[in-house]
């Protein structure tokens, strides 16, 4: 009788020690999977950041090649055109070049897409920390796992965003508008 009791209790704690080291193995893995997700997130943060410089970049330089180039034909054709005798009514019979505000709606579009995009992957970034840090502390996790570092978060923002935060207080209401100074 004893000697089943003693095998008992010895396959109660072989199957109860089996346990704790599958469990430990798991909440390893786990613990491994949401830091590597961190990090590969912290990548598509830094290329989205980057695709959305790019581009905001890209189509703003369109804009001033066309605004430039449009000041350049509009100038040359009133030069030329009310250089010489007769001005006065010439304007009335000929027809000006227009200037089109398409290229600034579609860089206003491609802005807001872009800054769309990678607010979203930032706060996708922001979530698995919330869950690893989660997942971390929880208890009985944190017996194991709880002395591990955080991830490593580099959230991109503004400086008048963080001054914000810091004061606690957003008084700048009055958005500054680039101007460019014309000639």
């Amino acid at each position: 009788m004893g000697q089943i009791i003693f095998t008992l209790l010895l396959i109660v704690f072989l199957f109860t020690l089996i346990c704790i080291v599958y469990w430990w193995i798991n909440i390893n893995n786990v613990e491994i999977k949401l830091r590597n997700q961190g990090e590969a997130q912290q990548t598509v943060c830094t290329t989205i950041f980057d695709r959305m410089r790019k581009t905001i970049m890209t189509v703003a330089q369109v804009k001033d090649d066309y605004l430039n180039s449009f000041e350049n034909i509009f100038s040359s054709i009133m030069n030329g055109r009310y250089s010489g005798e007769e001005t006065l009514m010439k304007w009335i019979k000929e027809a000006n070049p227009e200037f089109s505000e398409k290229i600034f709606k579609k860089l206003m579009v491609v802005i807001e897409t872009q800054r769309q995009s990678f607010q979203r992957a930032q706060e996708l970034l922001i979530d698995i920390d919330r869950q690893h840090k989660t997942f971390r502390q929880c208890f009985p996790n944190n017996l194991f796992i709880g002395g591990r570092p955080d991830l490593v978060l580099d959230i991109i923002t503004s400086t008048n965003t963080n001054a914000a935060i810091a004061s606690g207080n957003e008084d700048d209401v009055d958005i500054p508008l680039n101007t460019r100074a014309r000639t």
